[in-house]
């Protein structure tokens, strides 16, 4: 019953973000853009290709997509939960974090979520306890602000029911973790790189569909392209030949 269904508010920690990643690089974007001008009808070129860049649409498909590939990835641990994508944040600037992506966990509270997790958590103890030991032990330059033992995460998510303090925080990085584990990888950027392949390969969201002129003096030369297209295919419908020229 809808009654029984609970709900969190969980991170997809091994997201990238955008700023300089495999989901968003200006050398990538330049490539993209090289490619879509030789692809240009007639040997059409644009003078202000420059001012191009990717549509914001593009970042709240990948982050749906992703919130997808999440939950088929945990499912696919054997844990019946749905995740709903509620929002990507951005810091102010990139020096020290990235875009994240939140999501909607949902879950049957009838069922033993805590003990599925600790299962897993036992099945993966000792690459599990690594993990954990290397991504949340402070060191020049980091303090952690999470435990950084097995022990002690085993004892928080054990304590799920009464909802210990930031149990979002380690549920949302648990259940990476053990996405990681049982696909044999030990960094988030390796599920990240997996994400983004299956986002892109078999999602179909990838850059390239989402390429737009971004200045007034870009929209204006592209919409004269577009025309002169149009007005050439309307001339060779009609069976017509003439010297065409773009300016």
């Amino acid at each position: 019953m809808l009654t029984n269904m609970k709900t969190m508010n969980i991170e997809l920690p091994s997201f990238g973000g955008f700023y300089d990643s495999i989901w968003y690089d200006s050398d990538n974007l330049c490539s993209e853009l090289n490619y879509f001008e030789e692809g240009l009808e007639y040997g059409m070129h644009l003078d202000y290709l420059g001012d191009w860049g990717v549509s914001g649409q593009y970042e709240k498909d990948v982050c749906k997509a992703y919130t997808e590939y999440m939950q088929d990835q945990y499912r696919k641990l054997g844990i019946d939960i749905t995740l709903k994508y509620e929002c990507m944040t951005s810091p102010r600037e990139y020096n020290f974090t990235t875009d994240k992506i939140y999501a909607d966990m949902t879950w049957d509270g009838r069922k033993n979520l805590e003990g599925k997790l600790i299962v897993l958590m036992e099945k993966h103890k000792e690459q599990l306890s690594r993990i954990i030991s290397r991504n949340h032990s402070s060191r020049d330059g980091f303090i952690s602000f999470m435990d950084n033992t097995y022990d002690e995460w085993k004892e928080r998510i054990a304590g799920m029911r009464e909802e210990s303090g930031n149990i979002d925080l380690y549920v949302g990085h648990l259940l990476a973790y053990l996405v990681m584990c049982e696909n044999g990888w030990e960094h988030l950027y390796e599920l990240d790189e997996d994400a983004h392949y299956d986002v892109a390969e078999w999602r179909g969201i990838d850059m390239s569909q989402y390429l737009e002129p971004q200045s007034d003096e870009a929209k204006d030369e592209y919409d004269k392209y577009l025309a002169k297209v149009e007005y050439k295919h309307m001339l060779e419908r009609d069976q017509l030949s003439f010297n065409f020229t773009y300016e």
